[in-house]
C-alpha cells in the first residue's frame, strides 16, 4: 500500500512539473510576434507623445521596439532592440535594452512588466498604466 502511494505521488509530482513548465513555454510562443498598441491606449510622457509603437518578439530572446513620436511640434520615429525574457514565478516581462547601462553592482538596465497574453492580445502594466497591443498578422 505505502509503495503505490508513493508511486502514485511520485507521478503527480513529475506530471505537475511537466505541465507547470510547459505553461510558462506555451506563454513565451504566445509572445512571440509582432505587436501593434491599440489606439487611445498612447500616454504622454514629458511631452513625449506616442503616435504609433510597436513590439515584435522574435523565438531567439531578442525583441525590437519602433513606432513614431511627436515633441516640439516634430515627428520622430524610434527603434530599441534588446533581449527579454519572461519570469514566470512572478509573471512579468523582462526587457535588457541594447542600449541600456550596465553596473558590475547592479547588472544590466532591466525594464520589468506585469503582462498577461492570449493569441491576439498583449496587455503590459507599466508605471504611466496599462497598454493593450493587438497581434499583427
Amino acid at each position: 500500500m505505502k509503495k503505490s502511494i508513493k508511486a502514485v505521488s511520485a507521478l503527480l509530482v513529475l506530471f505537475l512539473m511537466f505541465a507547470l513548465t510547459s505553461c510558462g513555454d506555451d506563454a513565451q510562443k504566445r509572445l512571440i510576434g509582432t505587436w501593434k498598441q491599440n489606439p487611445g491606449d498612447a500616454k504622454s510622457f514629458f511631452g513625449i507623445d506616442p503616435v504609433s509603437h510597436y513590439y515584435t518578439f522574435n523565438s531567439d530572446g531578442t525583441y525590437v521596439e519602433t513606432g513614431t513620436e511627436n515633441f516640439s511640434g516634430k515627428t520622430y520615429d524610434t527603434k530599441r532592440t534588446g533581449k527579454y525574457k519572461i519570469d514566470k514565478e512572478d509573471d512579468l516581462l523582462k526587457l535588457y535594452p541594447d542600449d541600456g547601462w550596465h553596473d558590475d553592482t547592479f547588472g544590466d538596465q532591466e525594464f520589468a512588466y506585469h503582462y498577461t497574453v492570449t493569441n491576439d492580445y498583449l496587455t503590459i502594466t507599466t508605471g504611466l498604466g496599462t497598454e493593450n497591443y493587438t497581434k499583427q498578422k
